[in-house]
């Protein structure tokens, strides 16, 4: 009987305090890497961390972190995009979409040595950058309409041979671009809506139907967030409140378990000018890479140990910029 109470008392607390705070590595400047639009994106594969960005010229530049040891950027010398890729690691290979001009997107695939040739992608068009992520082997991708007024969300994946019409998520729309993460036999989604700065998320399951949007607590946020799947719990990270980009910003995050939203945790003492970027180790033990554009360049950083959840008061992590 008292270990019953216990449990029920434990499942409480951790209710009410909400997510253990993420414990950091000291965060570090990449190398010769720039934001210039204040996004960035990055994916695991084959035990390296891969960072995309974009500078004014619209090429793209691909930096590699192994061993704790960053690569030089590399710039694609057949391939430019008007904003930052989505890029994913699927059966073997690394998949990055970009957007090279004229609303059309391309699909292009980096073997471990080179990146491929452009393939476009049939109806899909965008005005905004993409999410993609992969789980069970397929690439799953959303964005946001093709201009400024369509907030529609439109969603389409890719098995293996080829991509499948995009079709739109009903009874949603956003603002901005949205985020992706795959969960057991679930497709995650959040996204700021078309009014105020909420964040909503929604899920569809392994039969292609998708649930009523529900907003996430206690959460205002102006920019495009993320999303990563660790350990069989979500964590969505943004931006705190409503400021214009390339200004400063706290960054925030909220971790989604057992069908619910805890309470936001805020890292203090820290800003950015974009959106946190966040990605997960392919292989043990795990650990979430935080990346998060400044002023002067991209800062890294990664979880501590065990990615958990712990019945015990919320706190802040303060970091210096």
């Amino acid at each position: 009987m008292r270990s019953v109470l216990a449990l029920m008392l434990a499942m409480i607390m951790t209710s009410l305090a909400g997510a253990a705070p993420l414990e950091w590595s000291t965060a570090e400047e990449i190398p010769e890497v720039k934001s210039y639009y204040g996004e960035i994106e990055a994916a695991f594969f084959d035990g390296s961390l891969h960072v995309l960005t974009v500078n004014r010229d619209h090429r793209i530049f691909h930096a590699q972190w192994t061993d704790g040891q960053w690569a030089a950027p590399v710039q694609l010398a057949h391939h430019r995009a008007r904003m930052v890729p989505a890029v994913v690691a699927c059966n073997g290979t690394m998949h990055m979409v970009t957007n090279p001009g004229s609303f059309k997107l391309n699909h292009i695939v980096w073997d471990g040595r080179a990146w491929g040739p452009a393939q476009g992608i049939p109806d899909m068009l965008s005005g905004r950058p993409v999410s993609i992520t992969a789980f069970g082997g397929v690439i799953h991708t959303a964005h946001k309409g093709k201009s400024s007024d369509d907030k529609r969300i439109l969603y389409s994946a890719n098995a293996g041979w080829g991509w499948g019409h995009s079709v739109a998520v009903p009874n949603q729309k956003a603002r901005s671009n949205v985020a992706l993460a795959g969960m057991k036999d679930t497709l995650h989604m959040v996204h700021v809506g078309t009014q105020g700065g909420s964040l909503w998320h929604s899920s569809r399951d392994q039969w292609g139907e998708w649930s009523t949007v529900v907003q996430v607590p206690g959460v205002e946020t102006g920019r495009i967030p993320d999303l990563v799947e660790a350990n069989g719990r979500l964590y969505a990270f943004y931006t705190v409140g409503t400021p214009k980009m390339n200004t400063q910003a706290t960054v925030a995050y909220s971790v989604f378990e057992d069908g619910q939203w805890l309470p936001p945790v805020t890292i203090e003492g820290y800003v950015t000018y974009g959106r946190p970027v966040v990605t997960k180790e392919s292989n043990l033990p795990l650990r979430i890479h935080l990346l998060l554009p400044t002023k002067q360049g991209v800062l890294h950083m990664h979880t501590e140990g065990e990615v958990t959840l712990a019945p015990m008061p919320v706190k802040t992590m303060k970091l210096s910029n």
